[in-house]
């Protein structure tokens, strides 16, 4: 413990106030600074991960988007956290971090959106059915498993896959 502050450099002092901790406890108030939130987690980096995908765990789903926003923005460290908890996460998560990682570009190593085809939730299907579309080695089977879905929507984003995939064989 310091007794004296004025004796503690910038660094150091800033390390004892900005915390996951602390971080958390802001998110989870009932008007949470997210300006301040954004600044804390930049400076958190890979720290702040957990605390943000544990928000977005939460049924509250009025920083949803700030979440996934940010976690995009700290990718360097989220993606492999994100696949990481994403088979144990709650459905409702689950559809926001396979949209994390599609929002990502390059996915983190060992992660396949082909399990959560499987999904008992349409929205968590339709993501992974999306994630599948959008590489090239996934195509087909995307699509495949996007018309064997029950979902209406999910349909339609395999049919208008198929279609395309039609259309440019037949310009070949």
């Amino acid at each position: 413990p310091v007794t004296n502050l004025w004796l503690v450099n910038g660094d150091e002092f800033l390390g004892r106030i900005v915390t996951a901790e602390r971080l958390s406890e802001m998110l989870h108030a009932d008007a949470p600074n997210v300006r301040l939130a954004e600044r804390l987690a930049l400076r958190l980096r890979e720290v702040a991960v957990d605390p943000i995908i544990s928000l977005l765990e939460d049924e509250e789903e009025r920083l949803h988007g700030w979440a996934c926003d940010t976690l995009v923005r700290l990718a360097e460290f989220s993606g492999p956290r994100v696949v990481e908890r994403l088979m144990d996460a709650p459905v409702h998560a689950q559809r926001q971090m396979l949209h994390i990682i599609d929002r990502l570009g390059e996915w983190p190593a060992g992660f396949s959106p082909e399990p959560f085809t499987a999904s008992p939730d349409a929205g968590v299907r339709r993501e992974a059915v999306k994630l599948m579309l959008r590489r090239d080695e996934m195509r087909d089977s995307g699509i495949v498993a996007g018309l064997d879905d029950q979902d209406e929507r999910t349909i339609g984003i395999a049919l208008a896959a198929g279609g395309l995939a039609v259309l440019r064989g037949l310009a070949l």
